[in-house]
């Protein structure tokens, strides 16, 4: 029996990445959701149909496996979880950061403040600042409330392993099947453009080498993969 595979590629020509994606895929004999696109209602639209010529629903689904936290990957969630309440699994990393925790929020503007002052930079950097400190003002609105399900590195998850691929975010993983050698890697590997690492503190408010561990994780699926056959949540291929 062939395994339900759906891509959801939502396409664009305002940004070098060309597309927007997600991808619901079969584990355990059920439904899943791998990221969750952006928060827009065309795009909400788009992967419900994209469901429907399947003859599926969101309700269909068991679970949500985020990639990574940042917004163009989550904006499925809510709308999905307003229909449906289900498990969503992440990285340890993602919880306060889709929760808009106000103490993690506080903790970042002050990292950024004092990094910006050391790179001597502070000026240029204010509209970014003023920016995270309205979003610290409006935690409410972006909230992501949901039953999350910590994994990592080692992990199994069905027919996946969970490796680390930390660079692109401090919560980046990626869902590998070694039976058919398909990776899903959120923004660690793109099609259409590089991929960017992006410095951003820990939890614990450390200083995490965005740069190296980008390259680390490159080198990880180069290695330890052998370069397989990727679909990349971003902009997703099969070779």
């Amino acid at each position: 029996m062939k395994m339900i595979q759906i891509p959801i590629i939502f396409e664009e020509s305002t940004t070098g990445l060309q597309s927007f994606n997600c991808f619901v895929t079969e584990n355990d004999g059920q439904l899943v959701l791998i990221d969750g696109g952006i928060p827009h209602a065309h795009f909400y639209r788009f992967a419900e149909e994209a469901l429907q010529k399947h003859g599926y629903d969101f309700t269909d689904l068991a679970a949500i496996y985020l990639t990574h936290h940042h917004e163009d990957h989550v904006g499925l969630v809510p709308h999905i979880l307003a229909k449906k309440n289900m498990p969503v699994y992440v990285h340890a990393e993602s919880i306060p950061r889709l929760l808009f925790d106000t103490d993690f929020l506080t903790m970042r503007i002050a990292f950024y403040e004092a990094l910006y002052a050391r790179m001597d930079c502070l000026d240029d950097a204010r509209p970014r600042l003023e920016k995270q400190r309205a979003t610290l003002a409006n935690v409410k609105e972006r909230r992501i409330e949901a039953d999350y399900q910590v994994i990592g590195a080692g992990d199994t998850l069905g027919r996946f392993e969970i490796i680390d691929l930390l660079g692109h975010s401090t919560d980046s993983i990626g869902y590998y099947d070694a039976a058919t050698r398909e990776l899903f890697a959120g923004d660690t590997i793109l099609k259409h453009t590089s991929t960017n690492a992006i410095i951003d503190p820990l939890v614990t408010g450390e200083y995490m080498q965005a740069n190296l561990l980008q390259r680390q994780s490159l080198e990880k699926i180069k290695i330890q993969i052998i370069i397989s056959p990727l679909s990349a949540t971003k902009s997703s291929y099969r070779n």
